[in-house]
């Protein structure tokens, strides 16, 4: 079946999801479909979406430089990172430059960008927060990590998110429930 859902106040309609790994009644389901429709995040290539799967850094790094509307610059980066641990071939090299570039990620250490680490709650929390503008307001709150948390929660990026821990490992679902909360939100440029 195929229903239609139309965002209130736009002439955009969105198809609800296609991968039948996404139950319509799943809690995370309108941001999956939501950001499918965007081409923010896609699926795989036997059509699943794998809500259960954890989520690297690379891909979330990914997920929010298009989310931002980078790709285009991320695509066409041919530099190499400063990254030690990501090579001049690695498929989020571009990715990891933008979205070193824009500020809302940085490396594990000076060298080191652990790309296929799994992304934790608060450091997801952090690049978001970042990434739409309020990392002075999170600094102003404490920095790292209790300035982004309080943020993070304050503009309701963490909304639907419940039960885990700061060093959770996320999940798809969950990390485009977040993608979607923040997407929901003006970009701030101090």
């Amino acid at each position: 079946y195929e229903i239609l859902r139309c965002l209130v106040g736009s002439e955009m309609c969105i198809r609800d999801s296609d991968f039948p790994d996404v139950e319509s009644t799943a809690s995370y389901a309108q941001a999956v479909q939501e950001l499918s429709a965007l081409d923010v995040i896609s699926g795989y290539d036997d059509g699943t979406f794998g809500p259960d799967k954890l989520v690297t850094r690379a891909e979330i790094t990914k997920m929010i430089v298009d989310a931002l509307a980078e790709r285009s610059s991320a695509e066409a980066s041919t530099e190499s990172t400063k990254f030690a641990d990501v090579s001049a071939d690695h498929w989020a090299k571009g990715y990891i430059n933008q979205g070193v570039a824009n500020g809302f990620i940085a490396g594990m250490s000076d060298t080191e960008f652990d790309p296929d680490a799994n992304v934790t709650y608060v450091q997801a929390q952090k690049m978001l927060v970042s990434a739409i503008g309020y990392e002075t307001f999170a600094q102003g709150q404490g920095g790292w990590p209790t300035g982004y948390k309080t943020y993070a929660a304050s503009l309701d990026i963490t909304k639907g998110i419940s039960g885990i821990t700061d060093s959770t490992e996320l999940t798809r679902a969950q990390v485009a429930q977040m993608i979607d909360n923040a997407m929901d939100l003006s970009l701030i440029h101090i």
